[in-house]
């Protein structure tokens, strides 16, 4: 199997399965695309079975769209379920960061060490780079992601990463124990270099 463009690539997992927290592989890489091996890293490896329509990553099975595959389904919810829409999104995504840190989350440690693992998840699956950033009265932190995978072929005049404040959210909530608002001011569908969320603490 060889790629026909430089489509770039969703992979989400399914998380109701297990996946060993040694995975999380900051160095992941495409190496290569054949009928077996799509890609490999240290500890990890990517693999498509023809004959039996798998793709697993290390042994789970993933699912694979291509971001204008999403950008076509997000443009469709919103258009056809208008707000509706941008909340199945981010509630979708509150999901995704629960299961994800009940998976990928290893051990104890500070705040900061959750939102590095947090970036390692992205990273492994392709989704972007995480960067967090507490503020002084540490009711409110940033959280700024690079070339996110979820605006990679869409165009808004406004923030629409609604299934990103989802898993920030979930993520959090799962970390800290506390309710959290998340909103996102800045956005690669409208221009900007990142996406940022700003993430405050309070219902």
């Amino acid at each position: 199997m060889r790629r026909r463009n430089s489509e770039r690539l969703l992979l989400v997992l399914q998380w109701a399965g297990t996946l060993d927290h040694n995975l999380i592989a900051r160095n992941f890489r495409i190496d290569s695309w054949d009928d077996r091996v799509l890609a490999s890293g240290p500890e990890v490896k990517f693999a498509s079975d023809f004959e039996k329509g798998t793709v697993e990553l290390s042994g789970s099975r993933v699912i694979v769209i291509t971001t204008e595959m999403f950008a076509a389904l997000q443009r469709d919810l919103t258009r056809v379920l208008g707000a509706v829409g941008s909340t199945v999104l981010y509630v979708i995504g509150d999901s995704l960061g629960r299961s994800a840190f009940r998976l990928f989350r290893n051990g104890a440690g500070t705040d900061l060490d959750a939102w590095r693992e947090l970036d390692s998840c992205f990273r492994m699956m392709g989704w972007g780079t995480l960067n967090s950033h507490m503020e002084n009265d540490h009711d409110a932190s940033t959280v700024t992601i690079g070339n996110s995978v979820f605006s990679d072929k869409t165009r808004s005049k406004q923030p629409n990463c609604d299934i990103v404040r989802g898993i920030l959210r979930g993520w959090d909530n799962s970390s800290s124990g506390s309710p959290v608002r998340v909103q996102e001011v800045a956005c690669i569908a409208c221009g900007h270099h990142d996406c940022t969320f700003k993430l405050l603490k309070g219902p």
